[in-house]
């Protein structure tokens, strides 16, 4: 006798069978989608078509085509090109030849300060008093009033730096430094702070005008050396400044060291203010190595010996 199956004499349970099927399908292929949608997105970022632009705000933007004249765009912020022009004929003439191949800086530096306003009004209103210096120093102050030091961190920094003290007790530099390490965290969470603005808010770029922006903007010693495939070292200080001055020598040593496998490259802060700017250099010296692929793998700041700089090489494969 011919045993059938029992799924097979019940209609019912082969049509929810289906259903069942039916329906895994249909949502497999939408998640299939929205991961190339995804997919699709990451890749039209400012990032990935432009590595190396933006440190800020904008690197999280997506590219797109912006109607004429328009290029950026994030909710009821609109930045257009004359709006830039305007701002470089009002900068300062001693550096407008170098806003001139930097005008993505500009760009960067008025949507920060659009977007921080924007954000400041919704978030806190505005007293009809304040201005907009006082309004964007208002809302990023009570951001940086969160930050703290301990005494361990003050106990660590006098110990990693008996050059920069001079052989002063601890006791005699502790309140300097702890207003030093303070001020560094108040600058670190403003700068998380508009980081994550740019990654949480929608921002668009119009392509072509970036396109022509980074030709230019990327035509400097720092960013010819990130694209050579080789690792890099960069030091940004100025002549006079002690602690620069005796990093010279250091800069020589690993230049005869390494040779062509390392690009060492001195940038002087007060020639290059704008370059300076863009790799976020507030006090000097600070040195900043790029793997071969261009990526910022460790940054310092204040004298770095060589025996110091040298495990750090050794990380990025240069033994």
């Amino acid at each position: 006798m011919e045993i059938k199956s029992k799924a097979c004499l019940v209609p019912g349970r082969q049509i929810k069978s289906r259903f069942f099927l039916y329906t895994v399908l249909c949502f497999t292929a939408i998640l299939m989608v929205s991961s190339y949608q995804d997919a699709v997105a990451a890749s039209e970022t400012l990032e990935n078509q432009f590595p190396g632009l933006s440190n800020g705000l904008l690197k999280s933007a997506l590219l797109s085509d912006l109607p004429e004249g328009v290029i950026l765009e994030s909710g009821s912020v609109i930045v257009r090109d004359n709006d830039i022009i305007s701002t470089l004929n009002q900068s300062d003439p001693r550096i407008r030849s170098q806003l001139e191949r930097n005008l993505f800086f500009l760009l960067e530096q008025t949507a920060t300060r659009m977007i921080i306003i924007s954000e400041a009004q919704a978030t806190g209103g505005k007293d009809q008093k304040e201005n907009e210096r006082e309004l964007i120093g208002r809302h990023l102050a009570e951001i940086a009033e969160k930050a703290q030091v301990t005494d361990s961190e003050l106990k660590a920094f006098y110990d990693g730096n008996q050059e920069m003290v001079g052989g002063a007790s601890f006791d005699q530099v502790k309140e300097p430094i702890r207003q030093l390490l303070l001020q560094q965290k108040k600058e670190a969470l403003i700068g998380e702070y508009i980081q994550n603005l740019g990654q949480n808010r929608e921002v668009t770029l119009d392509r072509s005008w970036v396109e022509k922006q980074y030709a230019l903007a990327l035509d400097n010693p720092v960013d010819k050396a990130r694209q050579s495939g080789k690792p890099t070292m960069v030091e940004f200080g100025a002549t006079g400044c002690i602690p620069c001055d005796m990093m010279q020598p250091i800069l020589e040593s690993l230049r005869m060291k390494f040779g062509s496998k390392l690009n060492v490259v001195f940038v002087q802060v007060r020639e290059q203010q704008i370059l300076g700017a863009r790799y976020g250099i507030r006090s000097i010296p600070v040195q900043v190595f790029f793997d071969a692929q261009g990526r910022e793998v460790f940054r310092h700041e204040g004298f770095l010996p060589e025996e110091k700089i040298l495990p750090i090489l050794k990380d990025m494969g240069l033994g």
